[in-house]
């Protein structure tokens, strides 16, 4: 019986190292966990200035001017009709027809906008647009054929 005593306490013993030596694992996992955290959070903070910088701001300096609505407004309606993303060398690329058709450069969409009724009522017209007839209008009004009239010394008319 002494026996089965001195291999519990033995057992006891073995029992509270391996306890201690969990807690010192958990606590380091906790701390390898919150490396982690911090550095998915770095790359997606690089992954967004990567897009940024080649995606977003060339396709706002590309199409941006092209439409008569600010950015913030058509932006989402492109993204209705066309998948942009990045090319294996780093240039903008558009994929028409959500991603199913057919992938052209940045330089390529502007036949493609025209296309799409809701974005063809922003886009600007082409150079050169505008009311036709002569200079100043047709209303047909000519302010310098017209007397002009001299107010009163006293302020009245």
């Amino acid at each position: 019986m002494s026996d089965n005593k001195h291999d519990i306490d033995g057992l006891l013993r073995k029992n509270g190292e391996l306890l201690s030596e969990v807690k010192g694992l958990k606590a380091k996992l906790g701390e390898i966990e919150a490396e982690r955290d911090t550095a998915r959070s770095d790359a997606d903070a690089a992954q967004a200035m990567t897009r940024s910088v080649s995606l977003e701001r060339p396709l706002e300096a590309a199409l941006g001017s092209a439409f008569v609505a600010p950015w913030r407004i058509v932006r989402p309606l492109l993204d209705e009709h066309f998948t942009f993303g990045l090319s294996d060398d780093g240039n903008a690329v558009v994929t028409m027809g959500n991603g199913e058709g057919e992938t052209v450069s940045l330089a390529e969409i502007g036949s493609s906008l025209s296309t799409i009724p809701e974005l063809a009522a922003m886009l600007r017209p082409p150079k050169g647009g505008g009311a036709t007839g002569s200079a100043g209008g047709t209303s047909g009004h000519n302010p310098e054929k017209e007397p002009r009239k001299v107010a009163s010394p006293f302020g009245l008319r």
